[in-house]
């Protein structure tokens, strides 16, 4: 036997060695996360709002500058990372929206007219900026005055402000509204 022959033996014997030891080694699949590519991280995941597709709120055609308008409009992130809030569209210079809680309220300068709708977007956007749109339709209903004197004394009693304030918070009546029932409660 030559030298070179061998040589190939052993060569062929050593690529056999190190193909029977590789498929002997299996090794443990690579998932991705949220469903994204293995190799470059998980595929970002957007805000999600809890009204969807849009969101619907009413404001009295007497609502000041500043007024809250119903109940924030919020998004969760199935992480958990921080959410800010904005608007865009045709209508969104006529409200305000807080970045940190979702609360919509009045502009300064805003004239509102029973029977106008205003059409707005909302975007909630993460830490990631990954985001998520809302369509917020914005309803003005008749001018809302205090008819929550119900034995007409001309006093507030507890029982109406109590009323006050859930339509309030319901969205019906706004801040300044509530705060003068309020104050009318404490007057003698």
């Amino acid at each position: 036997m030559s030298i070179r022959y061998l040589r190939a033996i052993s060569a062929t014997v050593a690529a056999l060695a190190v193909a029977v030891a590789l498929a002997a080694f299996q090794a443990p699949p690579v998932h991705a996360q949220n469903g994204g590519d293995p190799f470059s991280g998980p595929t970002p995941v957007a805000p999600k709002f809890a009204e969807s597709p849009s969101a619907t709120r009413t404001v009295p055609e007497n609502a000041a500058p500043g007024d809250l308008i119903g109940a924030p409009i919020t998004a969760t992130h199935e992480n958990n990372l921080a959410i800010t809030y904005s608007l865009s569209g045709a209508n969104a210079a006529s409200f305000a929206v807080d970045g940190e809680t979702g609360q919509l309220s009045v502009k300064e300068g805003v004239t509102l007219r029973m029977g106008e709708t205003f059409t707005l977007t909302m975007l909630a956007t993460d830490s990631a900026n990954s985001a998520a749109l809302l369509t917020v339709i914005i309803e003005v209903i008749a001018a809302v005055h205090h008819p929550y004197d119900a034995n007409s004394n001309d006093k507030i009693e507890r029982g109406e402000v109590d009323t006050a304030i859930g339509d309030y918070r319901a969205g019906r009546i706004t801040k300044a509204q509530v705060i003068e029932v309020i104050q009318m409660y404490f007057e003698e």
